[in-house]
């Protein structure tokens, strides 16, 4: 009987977590087509139901940027997809879907700004996908061949009827299949919010530019390093030492304040949380007894990573 009981309890557990996990997952976009600004121009994808396309549950297929599913485009500075949802509902989070390849110059999005707004006129901003899709590895482009990625969170805590997802781009082609928001609890809709109101969305998006850039050099370059301390020939006592102090330098990365364009200098390291980043590659480097100086020669076209 004791294992009996045990048994039901296990399964309804399991039913809870199971339950919890489809109600996080919830996709309240299904249908909604989508407001794009600016239109779409990629020519091989492009076509008239591209405004249905996000929502309708379908992803590409292979040779992303040419099926008819996804939705493109070229030489755009800052893009905004905006879904009515109906109603004010409860968002707990969203995923992105898209496509990278390296040799024909398709990359990853430097951001994915996520605004809300219940009469949409006025937005508020609640954060960057791509910069809380780092929690979940930092996706990797390959020169010759496509990678597929889904820029996810579940981490959202707001409300709104009216979804806008803007962005920056990070090269000259942006491509999407498939875009989700996810219901939240319904306590989200009286909870005070305390996000950022933004009145000027494409301005906004301009502004952080550079704080972009800066993060994602600041997360690629942590995300380098912990896998050089991980593969080292250090002791256990050295790495758990270097990795506990790259985890607090990770999380300074998420309260850099937006830089002064007229003043910033794109000199390595970019600011003082970079500079600590960097000094535990230096003590790594000294565990390991490596000389002060290294120099080698490489041809003048070859790539040069910065470890």
């Amino acid at each position: 009987m004791r294992m009996f009981c045990i048994a039901i309890l296990i399964s309804l557990a399991c039913l809870l977590i199971s339950a919890s996990t489809l109600a996080a997952d919830e996709n309240i976009a299904v249908g909604k087509p989508a407001l794009f600004d600016p239109a779409p121009s990629y020519g091989l994808c492009t076509d008239p139901e591209d405004h249905l396309q996000l929502t309708d549950g379908k992803f590409a297929g292979e040779g992303f940027w040419i099926d008819k599913l996804a939705v493109g485009w070229s030489s755009a500075t800052s893009i905004s997809i905006t879904f009515d949802l109906g109603s004010i509902q409860p968002i707990s989070g969203a995923m992105y879907s898209t496509s990278s390849r390296g040799n024909a110059g398709v990359t990853w999005p430097r951001s994915l700004f996520i605004f809300v707004s219940d009469d949409g006129n006025t937005y508020r901003y609640v954060g960057d996908l791509v910069a809380l899709d780092r929690k979940n590895g930092i996706p990797e482009i390959e020169e010759e061949k496509e990678v597929r990625h889904q820029f996810k969170t579940n981490e959202l805590q707001t409300h709104g009827r009216y979804v806008r997802i803007s962005t920056l781009p990070n090269g000259p082609y942006t491509f999407v299949d498939e875009i989700e928001i996810y219901k939240g609890q319904e306590s989200f809709l009286t909870q005070t919010q305390t996000e950022e109101v933004v009145k000027d969305i494409k301005s906004f998006t301009e502004k952080q530019m550079q704080k972009s850039s800066i993060m994602d050099r600041l997360a690629r370059d942590i995300a380098d390093i912990r896998e050089k301390i991980s593969k080292s020939k250090a002791s256990h006592a050295v790495k758990k030492s270097l990795l506990a102090k790259l985890a607090e330098s990770e999380k300074r990365v998420d309260y850099l304040p937006t830089p002064d364009a007229d003043t910033f200098k794109a000199i390595l390291p970019l600011n003082d949380v970079h500079e600590s980043i960097y000094a535990v590659y230096g003590e790594l480097m000294q565990q390991l007894k490596q000389p002060v100086i290294t120099l080698w020669k490489k041809h003048r076209y070859d790539s040069l990573r910065m470890f």
